[in-house]
């Protein structure tokens, strides 16, 4: 469970930073990540996409489960699931995701260094309603 485990302070729109990465995500990237802009690793054409939806899991607050897909430096792809829910810091303030990422593969599929996640892409996801509601999903009115 821990080794699946990201912790993410949301510092503005376009800036997700990753507070903690589970052993398991770490080895996928083939890198330590704690301390990256999760936006960084965004694909351009899903950039705007996916600032909306870290800004309505922490302004909603609401959850999220995604599906999608990761392209590893080989051009295999690998299928994943991940968990988005909001938190709150000391103060009190939601400013926090946690998430928790699990790949279809086995860890030790990444042992290789061509097998290792090159690009993400998330095709399917469904908005958790926790107590507040959910937004309305612009990708669903396309």
């Amino acid at each position: 469970l821990l080794s699946n485990l990201l912790i993410y302070e949301y510092e503005g729109p376009y800036n997700l930073r990753i507070r903690l990465a589970g052993t398991s995500l770490v080895a996928r990237h083939g890198r330590e990540i704690t301390g990256s802009n999760l936006m960084d690793m965004v694909p351009p054409e899903n950039y705007e996409d996916a600032s909306w939806l870290f800004q309505q899991i922490v302004n909603q607050p609401c959850g999220c489960l995604s599906h999608g897909h990761a392209k590893s430096l080989s051009g295999r792809r690998v299928h994943f699931e991940i968990l988005f829910f909001p938190a709150r810091n000391r103060q009190g303030k939601i400013d926090q995701i946690v998430a928790h990422s699990i790949g279809k593969e086995p860890d030790r599929y990444y042992d290789t260094a061509s097998e290792r996640v090159a690009e993400t892409k998330e095709f399917q996801r469904t908005l958790i309603d926790i107590g507040a509601g959910v937004p309305d999903d612009p990708r669903k009115a396309k």
